[in-house]
């Protein structure tokens, strides 16, 4: 960063702007050194609408002083990258339209206007960065003019003049790069199966014909470069009987997919087989069948192939292709497996000499005859007649039923046309003869309507039933094919620049995380293989996992092509997550059995991203958009959304009626004015009469106003400030601009009330002392004791309607004495939940302590562990007999015991208790309360204390979080005191507060600062700076704390939560299910949270200041409505309990937590005293080089239990952790590892989604 010039200070941040729009107050715009200016009104729409280059300079940006002229150089270099970048022409356009809009239609003005802005210069950013792509003197139009053409020895066959690598239709062969095409000879020829691997039966012959289809067709032409390579291996048998033909055909798939298992250069994932969903359905879903299932299982998979092809579908195996010979360049892969099948019969001929001559009769089982002509091109010449030849006298047949006679379609050389490939002269035609001649050069060609037009059906109908923005790529393959083959009628009218349009967006971000995804999806598979072969490590899933991390950042933060600050967020976020399936030891090697989690949450995280790119290159393509939406309302029929499933449910077994859409519920404490900005329109009529101005300027003097309530002078000068102060001007000028935009956005929304008027609402006022000596306070009249610093920020009347629902979670039956060991609890709410009310308007989860305390003989720990866990035993057996709270299981380690497990296993629960016990391993209940209309999740933390006979020395058997000592609130005045007694006597100084103390708790706090920023949980970053503030006695940053809370970005976790509370009401049902025991989950409770999360799930993602995708809610509700059941009768609406339940709503949850982790970061950037102190936390740490490792614990190559000794002392009991990002399954380890075989009775494993089980 370069020194900033000493004639321009950044704008001061000594006094706290309010941002609240035509308001009373008055505000002076700024000058270019932070210096308020005196307000003018005069002409202001004239200067507004000002988009002449040659005006705007006339008019200085900033009000040079004297001392400033030495400025005049630098600002000349920025006016003029603004000029040339069209930056500055657009910002007085767009601001203009701002103000327009609100004088010509409605006299309104947007509250918020900047996420508006976002959008607007989110597509400029995605238009710059593909244009920058193409050279200005290089024309796309010119890219895709059309190759110049020859004929071959087939008629219809074609391939580009003097480069004979392509064959294929001329509709194809015109716009594929010959040359890029020709580099994939060596794979082609490795991966087509190999003569010994064709089975061959008497008196049958059996031959293979390799394609090219798929986005690598147009690699080079339309696409920089595909993200995955697809071959479509059609086998080509002849003989007398059909069904031995299939047999031949699969025996030959099963020898090449074993072969394929068996060699290392193209490593082999496995086959993706379409099944019906059931015999009187026309639904098909994908059955995946790994390797080994695939040899293991061959009768079962012989049957699953003879299924598919006798429907006419292709299956396909899945690779990762090895591009070069002789370099290490891998690429995702597919065969397309096809069949037909030639029947020959013997028929006598009626003259007595001659002998008998076969009759042959093709039988294809490809979906569309001679569509592989149409969606690819061969690699080979042969392969191209053959295939042509293969069709030929159906062909004939059609076109003499059309009435064609005499049709010669054969291409002829076209050397009047350059090729934009190459320029060589015409090649004269070959003249065949005799057994060269394969066809009369009269021969029909494949473009008969019957022919086409079913392919051209296919196309149009995917394009229709796919969505516009999450399957834009599959939509736009689909279109590119359909316009190839019938490309004249595109080339006028509206449709003109559809090729462009294509070509644009496959140059687009959008396209390059597409392909991430499609990595991402084979990296898995590979991880998967390799599993299966045991492996522990593997040099290939290391290569290719960390050229996916390089990839991704390569794309998401490239100095070359540069991005917002949301986006580079991310991209750190995603980039630490991804190293923590690394290890630290053995070069940095993958740990499979975890990256396999990190990736399925990678790709459900960055679809959100991939939907914000998607409509940003869509919104500069209005010939594409318009080409979908003619299609789409061509044929309604195929473009059906989902619909949640009606079902008449059984009021004798629910009992009640269901909760229906209309009945609205309240979330929290939300504070309703922050929540309605950003639908909030000012009348500017109203507000005429506050403006203090002559009536004739009084329109102008209110928009002067407004602009200046905007603060939109300061953006715009924080913009420039940036650009001078940078060590180079960026190629792309938006993303810096769509930074500043984002945190305006911000401070519009949070900051409209000063800070110290926050901090006033916040601070509990009614504290009492209960006991000085132990630092013990309460509120008079509460009878809930804790420390100072658990009391500062609550909120009374919250926290008691809290506890009256949390007590029936204490246990007061357990034995005071158990022989010679003596036993005490201690019950005590904690974490995050105390600052619910007044601090946090949500509750996401509650997590409270039971300190147990048993004391005994010096020698007797063991004994009294044991103790311990029949306690813990006896009280979760308890819970669960009054059926008042529904139970998940006690998560013991890194075991989860549901109830009926802890009963069945009894004896491993308890060994695996005081395993964990030994080891400071966390040990916890989940389970549900009930709060006004819903299900909280609750964290009920099992600590264990051994108190020796002398009590010399006390002994606790977890990980100590100090700073959780800190905001316990307990019950009752003596288990108070009798906790603080027992835990001052293990610190160095008695008192609590002592600055020796504190300072050491303050250490563990800046680990857990550092850590959570690493983790980009700005969320948590601010929750811990309140122990910092509460700790160090002080309230800097209460205020911008409680606006991280408020801010849309706390909303998005709380809806995040509901989701995880539905999923896991969902298992514990299902689990209920299995074991046939009674079900503690009431329905109408569900029902009501099913109701409150499809509305809360609206109104967020369509929030404007979460400037999500504006698809994102259509999206989400789509993927709701998949795992809900609506009551035909009442309709009431509930959630399906149903194993697929879980996954989707983990993919809503990772959805939403991209667009918490942007938004989150946008606040902490606009709270100055939290991203001081960050900054000195985080140098802090590096000076002490106090290694702060991630959430992800180390896991040892032997599967040991996992190493909890982590110095982020209370990370579990964070709102995010590691598993709550990953939505990982906490079942049983030993579970985890046991090999699950496949279930052949249906083409799907109706069981397999317990192995899959996300918690």
């Amino acid at each position: 960063m370069s020194q900033v010039p000493s004639g321009l200070r950044k704008r001061g941040t000594g006094v706290r702007a309010v941002y609240r729009p035509l308001t009373s107050q008055t505000r002076s715009p700024t000058d270019a050194s932070g210096n308020r200016r005196p307000t003018t009104v005069g002409n202001v729409s004239s200067s507004l609408h000002e988009t002449d280059p040659q005006q705007q300079s006339k008019r200085p940006f900033f009000n040079l002083r004297s001392e400033e002229q030495l400025l005049h150089p630098t600002l000349s270099v920025i006016k003029n990258y603004l000029q040339q970048t069209d930056l500055l022409t657009k910002w007085n356009v767009w601001i203009s339209k701002l103000l327009n809009n609100a004088t010509q239609s409605k006299p309104l003005l947007p509250y918020n206007p900047y996420p508006t802005l976002v959008h607007l210069f989110q597509q400029e950013a995605e238009s710059f960065n593909i244009s920058a792509q193409v050279s200005e003197d290089e024309n796309i139009q010119a890219m895709l003019e059309e190759n110049s053409l020859e004929g071959c020895d087939t008629p219809c066959i074609v391939s580009p003049e003097e480069n004979a690598h392509v064959w294929g239709l001329k509709e194809i062969i015109h716009i594929v790069n010959p040359l890029m095409l020709k580099s994939y000879d060596w794979l082609l020829k490795d991966i087509t199966p190999k003569k010994d691997s064709l089975l061959i039966y008497d008196d049958y012959s059996n031959q293979v014909m390799c394609s090219m289809i798929g986005e690598g067709v147009f690699h080079g032409s339309f696409i920089p470069k595909p993200a995955a390579i697809d071959f479509r291996i059609e086998y080509l048998i002849t003989g007398p009987d059909i069904n031995k033909g299939i047999e031949m055909f699969v025996k030959s798939i099963l020898r090449d997919v074993v072969a394929a298992s068996r060699q290392h250069t193209h490593p082999f994932l496995g086959l993706s087989i379409p099944v019906k969903l059931s015999d009187d359905s026309d639904e098909w879903t994908i059955d995946f069948w790994t390797p080994s299932q695939v040899q293991n299982y061959p009768d079962d998979f012989a049957k699953s192939v003879f299924e598919c092809i006798s429907a006419n579908k292709f299956f396909i195996a899945e690779y990762l292709f090895k591009l070069s010979e002789y370099a290490d360049d891998y690429l995702p892969g597919y065969k397309h497996y096809g069949l037909h099948i030639i029947q020959t019969t013997a028929t006598e001929d009626l003259k007595d000499d001659d002998e008998p001559t076969p009759a042959q009769r093709l039988v294809s089982f490809a979906e569309f005859p001679l569509s592989t002509l149409y969606d690819g091109v061969f690699l080979k010449k042969t392969h191209a007649e053959s295939y042509l030849m293969l069709f030929a006298p159906k062909l004939q047949q059609l076109h003499q039923n059309a009435g064609n006679v005499n049709v010669n379609t054969r291409a002829k050389p076209q050397s009047q046309k350059k090729s934009r490939w190459f320029s060589k002269t015409a090649k004269q035609p070959s003249v065949l003869v005799d057994g060269f001649k394969y066809f009369d050069r009269d021969i029909a060609a494949p473009d008969v309507w019957q022919i086409t037009a079913p392919i051209k059906s296919h196309y149009q109908q995917t394009i229709c039933s796919k969505h516009q923005v999450s399957d834009l790529f599959e939509i736009l393959h689909k279109l590119l094919l359909l316009v190839l083959m019938d490309r004249q009628s595109f080339r006028s009218g509206d449709n003109e620049d559809l090729l462009i349009d294509i070509y644009r967006v496959y140059h687009s971000t959008a396209y390059y995380i597409h392909s991430l995804t499609i990595m991402n999806k084979t990296l898995k598979k590979l991880i998967q293989r390799e599993a299966e072969l045991e492996k522990e490590q593997s040099d290939l899933v290391d290569a290719q996992y960390k050229q996916y991390m390089r990839n991704m950042n390569e794309i998401l933060s490239n100095q070359f092509f540069e991005r917002s600050c949301d986006v580079e967020a991310v991209n750190e976020i995603v980039q630490y997550r991804l190293k923590q399936s690394l290890e630290t030891t053995h070069g940095g090697s993958v740990i499979l059995e975890r990256a396999s989690s990190v990736l399925s949450a990678v790709k459900e995280y960055i679809s959100t991203l991939f939907l914000r790119f998607a409509e940003d290159v869509l919104e500069d393509s209005t010939t594409l958009v318009d080409m979908i939406k003619k299609l789409k309302e061509a044929l309604p029929e195929y473009s059906k959304k989902p619909v949640t499933p009606q079902l008449k449910l059984d009021d004798a077994n629910t009992g009640f009626n269901l909760v229906s859409e209309g009945v609205i519920f309240k979330h929290g404490v939300e504070v309703q004015t922050i929540i309605k900005h950003q639908v909030t329109k000012l009348d500017i009529i109203a507000c005429a009469d506050a403006i203090n101005a002559p009536k004739t300027i009084t329109g102008e003097a209110i928009l002067l106003k407004y602009l200046t309530d905007l603060h939109i002078d300061e953006v715009w000068h924080d913009y420039l400030y940036d650009l001078l102060t940078a060590d180079h001007l960026p190629g792309n000028p938006y993303p810096r601009l769509i930074t500043q935009l984002r945190k305006a956005a911000v401070r519009m929304n949070l900051q409209s009330d000063k800070e110290e008027d926050v901090c006033k609402k916040l601070i509990q006022a009614n504290v009492k002392v209960a006991d000085d000596t132990n630092h013990l306070y309460t509120i008079p009249g509460s009878n809930i004791y804790g420390v100072e610093s658990a009391f500062t920020l609550l909120d009374t009347g919250q926290i008691l309607t809290l506890i009256s629902s949390i007590k029936p979670l204490v246990n007061n039956s357990f034995p005071h004495r158990k022989g010679l060991f003596r036993v005490a609890s201690c019950f005590a709410v904690n974490g995050e939940i105390i600052y619910y009310g007044s601090m946090d308007p949500y509750i996401n989860q509650i997590v409270v302590h039971e300190h147990c305390y048993i004391k005994g003989p010096d020698d007797s720990v063991q004994e009294s562990i044991k103790i311990y866990a029949k306690i813990v035993y006896d009280h979760v057996l308890e819970l669960n007999r009054k059926k008042n709270h529904p139970i998940r299981g006690v998560q013991v380690g890194g075991s989860l015991f549901t109830v009926n497990e802890m009963i069945k296993e009894k004896s491993d629960y308890l060994s695996e208790f005081q395993t964990s016990c030994n080891m400071k391993e966390p040990i916890f209940l989940r389970c549900f309360v009930f709060l006004e209309w819903r299900y909280v999740p609750i964290l009920k933390y099992f600590m264990f204390h051994y108190i020796s006979e002398a009590e010399k020395e006390t002994q606790s058997f977890f990980i100590k979080p100090s700073a959780e000592h800190y905001r316990n609130i307990f019950f009752n005045k003596d288990k108070a005191l009798f906790y603080v007694q027992k835990y001052k006597k293990t610190l160095p100084v008695v008192d609590m507060y002592h600055s020796d103390n504190v300072e050491k708790v303050l250490e563990e706090v800046t680990l857990e600062i550092d850590a959570s920023c690493k983790e980009g949980n700005w969320l948590m970053v601010h929750r811990w700076l309140l122990v910092f503030d509460l700790l160090n006695k002080n309230s800097e940053h209460f205020a911008e704390v409680w606006r991280m809370l408020h801010s849309v970005a706390g909303q998005l976790e709380y809806v995040s939560s509901l989701c995880q509370s539905l999923a896991q009401l969902t298992l514990i049902k299902l689990q209920h299910i299995q074991d046939g025991s009674q079900d503690p989950v009431n329905d109408l409770i569900v029902s009501q949270m099913t109701v409150a999360l499809k509305q809360k799930l609206k109104d967020v993602s369509s929030s404007k200041v979460a400037m999500a995708p504006k698809c994102l809610p259509e999206i989400l509700d789509n993927k709701l409505k998949k795992v809900t059941i609506r009551d035909e009768t009442t309709g009431g609406l509930i959630i399906n309990i149903h194993p697929k339940t879980n996954r989707i709503l983990g993919e809503i949850r990772k959805m939403l937590l991209l667009l918490r982790d942007a938004t989150s970061h946008d606040v902490h950037q606009t709270c100055t005293a939290a991203r001081n102190t960050v900054a000195s936390i985080k140098k802090k740490v590096e000076k002490l080089q106090i290694k702060t490792p991630g959430p992800v614990l180390k896991q040892s190559h032997q599967g040991s239990r996992i190493n909890s000794g982590s110095p982020r002392l209370s990370h579990h009991q964070s709102h995010v952790d590691i598993n709550d990002w990953l939505h990982e399954n906490p079942h049983r380890r030993r579970r985890s590892m046991q090999s699950s075989h496949r279930n052949h009775t249906p083409p799907t494993d109706p069981n397999a989604w317990m192995k899959n089980v996300h918690e």
